[in-house]
């Protein structure tokens, strides 16, 4: 799957999580200029981690936890906060503004780098 996609989206419930699925043959078939774009709740050590990781390979990575909850989530009303490059954060938003599957009605950009939006999240 991570072959065929421009973008592949996580959201999963730990760091160990997403790095387990990064390194354990997520990255294997992206290509370079491809993103991950980690919905999850993580620590600015792992957005950063994750971004090392990644760039190593040449793909990209926006940092984009949601908030909200779980009624949020059904009635389609999450908030995302997106940390990174903003020509990513563009492409990226233009793929799920048009995808009736998401579950964000309102996205705001934070920073250039990964690691503010966790920092913003967990305060």
């Amino acid at each position: 799957m991570a072959a065929a996609s421009d973008i592949v989206a996580l959201c999963v419930s730990t760091d160990d999580d997403v790095l387990h699925l990064v390194t354990g043959g997520l990255l294997d078939g992206m290509r370079p200029g491809s993103v991950v774009v980690n919905h999850g709740t993580g620590t600015p050590a792992n957005a950063l981690e994750l971004t090392r990781i990644c760039a190593a390979v040449g793909v990209e990575v926006l940092d984009a936890p949601v908030s909200g909850g779980r009624p949020a989530a059904e009635e389609r009303r999450l908030t995302t906060m997106v940390g990174g490059p903003q020509p990513v954060a563009e492409r990226a938003s233009r793929c799920s503004r048009r995808s009736p599957a998401t579950s964000s009605t309102w996205a705001r950009r934070v920073q250039d780098r990964p690691r503010s939006c966790s920092t913003t999240r967990c305060c």
